[in-house]
C-alpha cells in the first residue's frame, strides 16, 4: 500500500490511499497522546479513515481499500495511541466492526449516525480545495468532487462523536 504524505493537496487516484493533512506533527503525535480516535466511514469497496485528537485536530486522513481496513486501523492505533474507533452506522458497518473488534479487542468501537455526513464532506472538500477557473462560477452544490470524499466523511463522523462526548 502506498501512502502519500502531503500537506494541502490530495492524490487524484481513487484507489490510492489519501494524504497526511492537518496541523499534526509528522511523528504521529497530536498533542494529546492516548486521546486520539480513529473515525471510519465504512464502505463496500473503500473506507474513509481519519485520526483525530481530542480537540478535533486531524492527524491523518485517507481512503483505503476495505480489505486493508483492519491492517490500517491496527497500524494507526499503534502510531497514535488510539483508545476508541468511531464508525458510521451504514450498511457495511457491522461487518467492519466485527473485523476490527477481532483484530483490536482492547479498543472500544462506537457507532455514530451517518446522516448527512457525505453532503457535509462534499462541503469540506470544496472548502479545502476551492474550484478554479470557470468552475468557480458554478454553485458548489451543483458540483461533484473529482475524488471520493469518504475521508472527509470520516472526519465529520469523528467530530460528531467528539461533540457528543463533550456533552456527556
Amino acid at each position: 500500500m502506498t501512502v502519500h504524505k502531503i500537506n494541502g493537496s490530495r492524490p487524484t487516484l481513487a484507489d490510492e490511499p489519501a494524504a497526511q493533512i492537518g496541523a499534526a506533527a509528522d511523528n504521529g503525535t497530536l498533542g494529546c497522546s492516548g486521546d486520539a480516535i480513529i473515525a471510519v466511514d465504512p464502505g463496500k469497496d473503500k473506507c474513509g479513515m481519519a485520526v483525530l485528537g481530542a480537540d478535533g485536530v486531524v492527524g491523518w486522513q485517507g481512503i483505503i481499500p476495505t480489505a486493508e481496513l483492519t491492517a490500517k486501523a491496527t497500524a494507526l492505533s499503534v502510531e497514535y495511541g488510539v483508545k476508541v474507533i468511531v464508525m458510521g452506522n451504514g450498511t457495511t458497518s457491522k461487518r467492519a466492526c466485527a473485523e476490527i473488534t477481532a483484530a483490536l479487542p482492547d479498543i472500544a468501537v462506537d457507532f455514530v449516525d451517518e446522516f448527512k455526513t457525505t453532503e457535509l464532506a462534499r462541503r469540506d472538500y470544496f472548502a479545502a480545495h476551492p474550484p478554479k477557473g470557470w468552475r468557480r462560477l458554478l454553485p458548489r452544490g451543483l458540483q461533484v468532487p473529482p475524488v471520493p470524499v469518504d475521508d472527509y466523511a470520516a472526519v465529520r463522523l469523528g467530530r460528531k462523536y467528539l461533540a457528543k462526548e463533550i456533552q456527556r
